[in-house]
């Protein structure tokens, strides 16, 4: 939201970010990322590189909420150490 006397949208400029998608699909959301990460940057956000895709979303978690493969834990963490090493 805008700060008082800051532009709509203003936000967003600066901010870096990393992208994730899940789908039930194969592609796990990877046709959304390119498009999602054009908006943010012509918003003047900033874009960590890579990006996290969740194929088959509705099998990807445990009962406790956890990963259901370490493939996807160690990727999002790898995408949040890219996004931290951004803002540091």
């Amino acid at each position: 939201r805008a700060e008082e006397g800051e532009a709509s949208l203003q936000a967003f400029v600066g901010k870096f970010y990393g992208l994730m998608a899940a789908s039930p699909g194969g592609l796990g959301g990877v046709r959304a990322i390119q498009r999602l990460r054009d908006a943010l940057a012509e918003l003047g956000a900033i874009s960590a590189p890579g990006f996290v895709t969740l194929p088959k979303a509705f099998d990807a978690f445990n009962e406790d909420g956890s990963f259901a493969d370490d493939k996807h834990t160690e990727a999002v963490n790898a995408l949040a150490d890219r996004v931290l090493a951004k803002i540091n």
